[in-house]
C-alpha cells in the first residue's frame, strides 16, 4: 500500500513537470534546438507517467475512481497539448524549408548574373 501511495505522489509530481514542459514548449516554437531538447524531456516524463500509472492501478480501489477519472482527463489534455505543439513544430519546419528554398533560389539567380 505504501508503494501505491508513493507512486501516486510521484505521479502528481510528474504530471506537474509534464504540464510545465508543455507550457515551455509552447513558448519556444521558433527555437528548434530547444524544442527538440524539451520534446525529449517530455517523452521521458510521459514514459515515467505511464510506468507510475501501471504501478498504481493494481492497488486502486473503488474509492480511487475520482482520482482515476482525473488522470484520464489529464491524459486527454496532455494528448491535445502534444498534438498542438507537434503541429506548431511541423509548421515551423515547413516555414524554414520554404525560406531556405527561397534563399537558394536567390543565390542561384545571383550566381547566374
Amino acid at each position: 500500500m505504501s508503494e501505491s501511495i508513493n507512486a501516486h505522489a510521484e505521479l502528481q509530481l510528474v504530471n506537474k513537470l509534464v504540464h510545465e514542459t508543455l507550457s515551455h514548449l509552447d513558448t519556444v516554437v521558433g527555437n528548434l534546438d530547444e524544442s527538440e531538447e524539451l520534446a525529449s524531456i517530455l517523452q521521458e516524463l510521459i514514459n515515467r507517467r505511464q510506468e507510475l500509472l501501471l504501478q498504481w492501478l493494481p492497488d486502486t480501489t473503488q474509492d480511487d475512481v475520482t482520482l482515476l477519472t482525473e488522470q484520464q482527463k489529464l491524459s486527454l489534455t496532455f494528448e491535445q497539448c502534444v498534438a498542438n505543439v507537434r503541429q506548431q513544430y511541423a509548421n515551423e519546419l515547413a516555414l524554414r524549408k520554404s525560406n531556405t528554398s527561397k534563399v537558394n533560389l536567390y543565390k542561384t539567380l545571383d550566381a547566374n548574373r
